[in-house]
């Protein structure tokens, strides 16, 4: 693999992550907004919103902080009002935000007869499937194909049109489960032209379940049903059955059990209609990145053995190899596809047989597909062997050196954006958790008062210091304290910053010399932000792609488009954490816990590392 393609490989799975990271919806947002867990009872959550409340209430707060205070406030109420309600909190635990807005979509007259949360449950399952199927249909939209067939008829000439069929096909939704498609197919062979229409329905009966109707608009007109079901998670069925005008009935039957997680069985039958009555059978095996199938198809007028490879040799390129053998010859196809986005795909192969040698050249974007096969003889003889492997090999790396430099461009456009879009969402939690650390810094420090003089004068829970982040221990450099004052220099210094000054939060949570905090990630806690968000790797000039220092001498080292870096897996993994250090009954102690691991101080074990007494521990 060469450097360019490590290259596109590296960025693409840069995109893909942080588009993974972008559309992940995280289902705790409400319940963090509260420091409660998901398991937590409505007793408990009104509880913690009226401690919370208590601090972010624009009546209880200063002029200067009113502003904030409305904004945060609205969170919290809103998160309070979701989850003390039974529906809405059962749809948000399900589906999360997107649970909530299916909720709203429910008639009032259909919700008020329901008494079990199961029956819920079943509502919103099924309006989810039929938002992801009208979503899925919208997208489909129209869809063609185009293929022209060229052939050069002797050496050295330019290639002639045989052939040109054209195809399109438009859906148009109706429900989330019902859609309407029509289509036309027009041939022109050798200045002789036809065409044929054709309409039909789709119905979504189930998950597993579709059927379609389609009537062919044509000399010769044909009704044709179709329908499919997933037996099980492991079996698919597939048949279709046609009557033709005359009366003559088709049958077409597929079925396909999966065998284990790397190996699929298929068989098919096709009879009557005026077609090849035939029976085929197939295995294929797969682990990923190779696929091989194999298929034994018996039929009126033939009887072929057919083979299949398939090897993802990157992300972007897979090279696939057919050969058959049957009673009307051998054939030989090799071909190699190129993705040039996640839309679209190039191919181009060779095919040897014994009607001649052809070259292929496939193009396709979305639902839309362009085939072009160039017949370069009509006999096999190594002259036309030859002259095919090089002009295959010639097309495919002018098109590699025409396509790449669009294509790296492009991935470098999706990677800024990605990058601008996860920065942007960085800075908004930056200011949120700045505003809701300065509305909690009064009543922390009435908390830190009041928790200094509990147990009878020998010191409740105290926070000392609190650091969250990927250099989050004791022995790195310390966060800035006042960072949520958020002035310009605090600002430029958070970009860089790998830890947060946390202690200010921690101790407005404390509740009677105890400090709770649920499982889950910390980032989306009042006073939190994800540190680790920000996506220098990316697109960092300050270092090569071997993690090495860049030529700095260089005029054009810091604005030049670089390679981008090594993915972040490929480096030593910095791991979010919380680190405490924290004094209860005159003692001192410290403890660091993993992003998504609770907090308990004082814990109920002895687990926690004791530095001394407050007097030896500065």
């Amino acid at each position: 693999m060469t450097d360019d393609e490590r290259d596109g490989d590296a960025s693409d799975a840069a995109a893909r992550l942080l588009q993974r990271k972008l559309r992940a919806s995280n289902q705790r947002e409400l319940y963090k907004a509260l420091n409660v867990p998901p398991s937590a009872s409505s007793e408990e959550i009104r509880a913690a919103y009226l401690r919370v409340a208590s601090s972010y209430h624009p009546d209880r707060v200063d002029p200067p902080l009113r502003e904030d205070s409305e904004a945060q406030f609205l969170k919290i109420d809103r998160a309070y009002k979701v989850l003390t309600d039974p529906l809405m909190r059962q749809a948000y635990d399900k589906f999360g935000e997107r649970g909530l807005r299916l909720l709203q979509a429910v008639p009032q007259h259909e919700m008020l007869p329901l008494r079990f949360p199961c029956e819920v449950a079943y509502i919103l399952e099924d309006l989810s499937a039929e938002e992801m199927q009208y979503s899925a249909l919208s997208a489909q939209g129209s869809s063609g194909t185009v293929t022209v067939h060229m052939e050069i008829p002797r050496p050295l000439q330019p290639p002639r049109l045989k052939q040109l069929s054209v195809e399109q096909q438009v859906e148009v939704p109706l429900t989330g489960a019902t859609s309407l498609f029509a289509g036309i197919f027009v041939i022109n062979r050798k200045a002789v032209g036809m065409g044929m229409g054709y309409v039909g329905a789709r119905l979504q009966l189930s998950k597993a379940t579709w059927v379609s109707c389609t009537y062919l608009l044509s000399q010769k007109r044909k009704l044709t049903i179709e329908s499919s079901r997933e037996l099980s998670g492991a079996v698919n069925v597939r048949a279709s059955l046609s009557c033709a005008e005359n009366g003559n009935l088709g049958l077409k039957l597929a079925s396909s059990r999966r065998m284990s997680a790397s190996l699929t069985g298929t068989v098919d039958l096709t009879a009557g209609s005026g077609e090849d009555e035939a029976i085929g059978f197939g295995l294929t095996s797969s682990n990923g990145k190779r696929e091989l199938t194999g298929r034994l198809r018996v039929s009126d007028s033939e009887v072929a053995v057919k083979g299949i490879y398939e090897n993802r040799i990157s992300n972007a390129v897979l090279v696939k190899c057919v050969g058959k053998l049957g009673t009307r010859g051998v054939e030989c196809l090799l071909g190699a596809t190129r993705n040039l986005s996640s839309l679209a795909t190039i191919n181009l192969g060779l095919g040897v047989g014994m009607d001649g040698v052809t070259v292929s050249i496939q193009a396709r974007k979305g639902r839309h597909h362009v085939h072009v096969p160039i017949k370069i003889s009509p006999h096999l003889d190594p002259w036309s062997v030859l002259v095919g492997s090089l002009l295959s090999a010639g097309l495919n790396a002018g098109l590699v050196l025409l396509v790449r430099p669009f294509e790296k461009a492009r991935i470098q456009r999706q990677l800024r954006m990605l990058e601008r879009e996860v920065s942007e969402r960085q800075a908004r939690g930056r200011r949120n958790a700045a505003a809701q650390v300065r509305l909690m810094a009064e009543a922390s420090i009435r908390k830190t008062q009041v928790e200094k003089r509990a147990m009878k004068g020998l010191g409740g829970l105290v926070i000392l210091e609190a650091r969250y982040g990927t250099s989050s221990m004791p022995q790195k450099a310390p966060p800035d304290p006042e960072w949520y004052l958020l002035s310009r220099d605090k600002e430029q210094a958070l970009d860089r910053a790998t830890a947060l000054d946390v202690r200010v939060p921690l101790q407005f949570f404390v509740n009677k010399s105890r400090l709770q905090l649920p499982p889950g990630s910390k980032a989306g806690m009042l006073g939190f932000y994800d540190v680790s968000a920000n996506p220098t790797w990316l697109y960092d000039p300050s270092t090569s792609s071997d993690g090495s220092e860049p030529d700095k001498s260089s005029a054009t080292a810091f604005r030049a488009p670089l390679r981008p870096p090594r993915p972040p897996e490929a480096k030593t993994k910095a791991r979010t954490r919380l680190y405490v250090r924290y004094s209860y009954l005159g003692k001192v102690y410290e403890v660091s816990v993993d992003d998504i691991e609770p907090l308990e101080l004082p814990p109920m074990d002895t687990s926690h590392t004791c530095l001394g007494t407050e007097g030896q521990v500065r």
